[in-house]
């Protein structure tokens, strides 16, 4: 199976200054180049949830408005992690049945 195009949308809250907001975002699902490329990268690279944000979370009524890395590594701590947990949501890998013996995803 391929990994669809279409974002999932999410409500996420948070805090910023005292006061608890919500806001609606869209998340995309990352195929297995996108999540080894964050995740399986090169120890020393930094702003990995900067970039996470920036390939996944889209946002508008539509869920095509993408934030560029620049704006998401300026996001505010408490924003940016409730993106992230709703980006962690969405691609979590949910536990399966085995496949019948002789699949092969080759």
């Amino acid at each position: 199976g391929f990994v669809p195009d279409k974002p999932v949308k999410k409500e996420i809250k948070f805090t910023l200054e005292e006061e608890e907001l919500t806001a609606t975002i869209h998340v995309k699902k990352m195929n297995i180049g996108e999540f080894e490329t964050l995740f399986l990268g090169d120890v020393e690279e930094r702003a990995r949830t900067a970039k996470a944000i920036s390939v996944c979370v889209r946002l508008g009524e539509d869920g095509k408005e993408v934030i560029p890395f620049d704006k998401a590594y300026k996001l505010h701590p408490s924003l940016a992690g409730a993106m992230f947990h709703a980006l962690n949501e969405v691609n979590t890998v949910k536990k399966t049945s085995r496949p019948a013996k002789g699949f092969s995803a080759t």
